[in-house]
């Protein structure tokens, strides 16, 4: 099921927003990989999940380019690395070492809040979002083995001649 406008046509992200994506998606992995420099004191998580976030971005650069056929192989593959990557960056944020820090804001017609909010709530709110992205994202894997399989299968039957 696809977004829908007012008038009940679907909407897609323009075309010109995947390389757009991409390139923010590669630079921040460049800054992960110390290809791009910068004060590793300003990094507040390991490279890793910084590389994650990189590849979230390219992820959904490719997946706005795949969106003209969203049920081919190439479009599960990349959900599946997509939700895997989204659990692991809120994983770290839920279940990682170190200290958090967390804020709520709240935004109301005439007043708008901001508040520091506790370490452990806001750990349960990302390390709950991560195991439900981690959930999906087996889903994602499994959906996509399962295509591999099917395709598998229908490779071998064609290759096999026709009794007769």
């Amino acid at each position: 099921m696809e977004p829908q406008n007012s008038d009940g046509s679907a909407t897609r992200p323009p075309a010109w927003m995947a390389p757009v994506f991409v390139a923010i998606g590669l630079i921040i992995v460049a800054i992960a990989c110390d290809a791009i420099h910068i004060d590793p004191r300003a990094l507040e998580a390991p490279r890793w999940v910084l590389a994650c976030t990189g590849g979230l971005f390219s992820l959904v650069g490719l997946l706005i380019a795949a969106q003209g056929n969203p049920t081919s192989l190439w479009a599960k593959l990349l959900a599946a690395c997509f939700f895997s990557m989204f659990a692991a960056v809120f994983g770290w944020v839920g279940f990682g070492p170190g200290p958090r820090a967390f804020s709520t804001t709240m935004v109301t017609v005439f007043v708008t809040s901001h508040e520091r909010s506790g370490e452990h709530s806001g750990r349960f709110v990302f390390g709950t979002v991560a195991v439900i992205v981690g959930s999906v994202a087996v889903a994602a894997w499994w959906r996509l083995g399962r295509s591999l399989i099917g395709a598998s299968r229908r490779d071998d039957s064609a290759a096999i001649p026709p009794r007769g």
